[in-house]
């Protein structure tokens, strides 16, 4: 997938992800058998892709980054962004893969679980949708 794409992607799924997470309250009303909105079923799935994306961009960043041991600020983006999106995908994966699952995890109450999807669905668009514009930016860059 061209750089230019992975960037939109990205970035188009950064905007979904933030504007379901701030409207959810607006439309839809929690209650003890569905206390989130059905839509976040696509969004997930969504967010699972962008993940992916994500990975793979942040270690290609970090990959190309010289193997010295200079500070500097590209090296410190590109190790918060590929650190951060691991991170954020184990918390995502963990949590996705109790959605699925038919009997209830004890070790965690549920106002937990609810509490890390919230930081989940905060930190994700940020990550990805900086991702995002770093692709942009690089593939301007590249065609300068």
């Amino acid at each position: 997938m061209p750089i230019r794409i992975k960037g939109a992607v990205l970035i188009a799924i950064a905007v979904i992800l933030a504007g379901q997470t701030v409207l959810e309250p607006w439309y839809h009303t929690s209650t003890e058998e569905q206390p989130y909105s059905p839509v976040w079923q696509y969004v997930d799935i969504l967010s699972a892709i962008a993940i992916v994306l994500g990975v793979i961009a942040t270690f290609r960043a970090k990959a190309a980054i010289p193997d010295d041991d200079s500070v500097t600020w590209g090296r410190l983006s590109a190790n918060a962004q590929f650190y951060g999106i691991i991170f954020v995908g184990i918390l995502f994966l963990w949590n996705w893969t109790l959605v699925f699952t038919s009997t209830t995890y004890t070790a965690v109450p549920a106002g937990t679980i609810s509490l890390v999807w919230i930081a989940i669905d905060a930190a994700l668009p940020i990550l990805i949708g900086s991702v995002g514009v770093g692709l942009l930016k690089a593939h301007a860059r590249s065609r300068a």
